[in-house]
């Protein structure tokens, strides 16, 4: 089973508990005006342009960042570098099982992240079967925008399910995100029903997300489901602007500065006045 990979990150902490590999998988169905990966927006690898390091070589004068054919195999120039691999489900097994020892040590394991694992269904389910038979817990990151037949696909294979709620109503969420959140409110709902361990992640930005009505509807969803892992709150930080530029995506919230460990704390604190006490930064 082949799928496509665009980052391997390893001694991971925060996707999920104890120490992690998380494989980031390339595809997304949905835009965040502030997201932090968009080089992982396009399913197909893609050629990042990073403005400035050329040496003044001829190769990336007319190169165009983002694109997806003719993609040099090989560059001398350090301005040009093809972000995503195609490779298989045992390839990507076998480099996480070299930390192994680790996850047994820290109750850790695999993470898959993105993008969207979901919008590559039969390479997600693989690598889950098999981390699952290498007896490794799996994380799966996920916006749950996904037809309810690929998430079925996946119960059972999870260990926890890192889930993000990004925004609220029709029009905000398709605003903010490209989609809206009738699909991601039903799946959760669904395994949530089924008994999967959830966990919510929250990711707010400051005269954005963070408003009264959407901090309420978080609230609400922890208090209908106290099955639920916890809450976890990621304020905006700046880190994906640079990565965009590089592949040619725009960012509507580029200019927004990363929120402050005050500003972060503050906004924990207002979900556990709306009776989210177990919100907490993640």
């Amino acid at each position: 089973m082949e799928g496509t990979v665009f980052d391997v990150q390893r001694f991971a902490v925060h996707d999920g508990p104890g120490i992690r590999t998380t494989v980031f998988l390339k595809g997304c169905p949905l835009r965040c005006g502030w997201c932090h990966n968009a080089e992982s927006w396009h399913r197909r690898p893609q050629l990042a342009v990073r403005t400035g390091l050329c040496p003044g070589c001829e190769e990336c004068r007319d190169a165009t960042p983002g694109a997806t054919a003719r993609l040099p195999h090989r560059s001398r120039c350090p301005a040009l570098r093809v972000i995503g691999r195609v490779t298989t489900a045992g390839a990507v097994i076998e480099e996480v099982l070299r930390d192994r020892d680790y996850y047994a040590a820290s109750g850790g394991g695999l993470t898959l992240s993105g993008g969207e694992p979901l919008t590559q269904p039969a390479f997600t389910e693989s690598l889950l079967r098999l981390a699952g038979e290498a007896g490794v817990n799996t994380c799966l990151d996920t916006s749950g925008f996904a037809s309810e037949q690929t998430v079925l696909r996946m119960v059972g294979l999870v260990d926890l399910w890192l889930y993000d709620v990004k925004a609220t109503g029709e029009q905000d969420h398709r605003s903010l995100t490209g989609v809206g959140p009738g699909r991601i409110l039903a799946n959760l709902e669904r395994l949530l029903v089924l008994g999967e361990r959830v966990r919510l992640r929250v990711p707010l930005l400051p005269g954005v997300n963070d408003t009264h009505e959407h901090l309420q509807h978080v609230a609400a969803i922890a208090a209908r489901h106290p099955e639920l892992d916890g809450v976890d709150v990621f304020p905006y930080h700046s880190w994906g602007v640079a990565k965009a530029a590089e592949v040619g995506a725009t960012l509507p919230y580029a200019d927004l500065p990363s929120v402050t460990p005050e500003a972060a704390s503050d906004l924990v604190s207002r979900l556990h006045r709306l009776g989210c006490t177990r919100a907490q930064l993640g």
